[in-house]
């Protein structure tokens, strides 16, 4: 089961079963909180979908943003790690990128708005009744804005009436959205034990893969070339990462 998670969240399972304990642990934690992270999107997504769209239209555009943000952090996990063409002993110098964090935070502040909506939705609910109540009597609210209950007018009610939760909220959402990465910045150790056992297993592949290739286009040269010497040269340094 765990090799399908590792899989799902952008792991390549034949390295984590290569590092030790502590590093998979780091993988597991790391794989949860992706998919912790997906779900919040999701949900986030969704329930903004239900005060706007309406709810038939949340379940399909929930799964959307959920696998939106699961693939985001497949291609950090697979894609952003350490260079296949750069040497090993420079790994102990590495570190990823902040990017994904500011990515990933500043996408959790807007996905997060709903939930943060939907986290205060007792106290809401309260001052939208007394809005309405007054828009009831007369017949606007205090900005001379027909009173329309919804996505906006909830935002605007959470940020206006409460406005220390809603920074909090939105700062917790942020930050486990963005978690799987932030994880990576704060512990480049572990990050680095997997990244060198998976530098290490992808250099196999394609040094065999370069050898391979160079041998069947000798072979062929030496059959169909008049005049060949039987070695081929390549035309840059460092062949086949150049």
């Amino acid at each position: 089961m765990m090799r399908h998670l590792f899989s799902l969240c952008g792991y390549d399972h034949d390295v984590i079963d290569l590092v030790d304990d502590g590093e998979r642990r780091f993988c597991v934690a790391s794989a949860l909180l992706t998919l912790l992270a997906s779900a919040m999107s999701g949900a986030g997504m969704a329930y903004g979908a239900v005060l706007t769209v309406g709810v038939v239209a949340a379940p399909v555009l929930g799964l959307f943003a959920t696998l939106f943000v699961l693939n985001l952090m497949r291609l950090q996990h697979a894609g952003s790690g350490y260079p296949l063409h750069r040497p090993v002993e420079a790994l102990e110098h590495w570190r990823p990128s902040l990017l994904g964090v500011v990515v990933l935070g500043s996408y959790g502040v807007l996905i997060g708005q709903p939930l943060v909506i939907l986290f205060e939705k007792p106290w809401i609910d309260a001052d939208i009744a007394r809005l309405m109540a007054d828009a009831a009597v007369f017949g606007e609210d205090a900005n001379g804005v027909r009173m329309v209950d919804g996505l906006m007018r909830r935002a605007s009610v959470a940020w206006d009436e409460h406005l220390v939760p809603s920074l909090l909220l939105s700062v917790a959402i942020a930050v486990l959205i963005a978690s799987p990465a932030l994880i990576r910045t704060l512990l480049p150790g572990m990050v680095r034990a997997y990244e060198s056992e998976r530098w290490i297993k992808d250099r196999i592949v394609v040094d065999d893969a370069w050898a391979l290739s160079v041998e069947v286009v000798t072979e062929t040269l030496r059959n169909t070339a008049p005049g060949f010497g039987g070695t081929v040269m390549p035309p840059y340094a460092d062949p086949p990462y150049n």
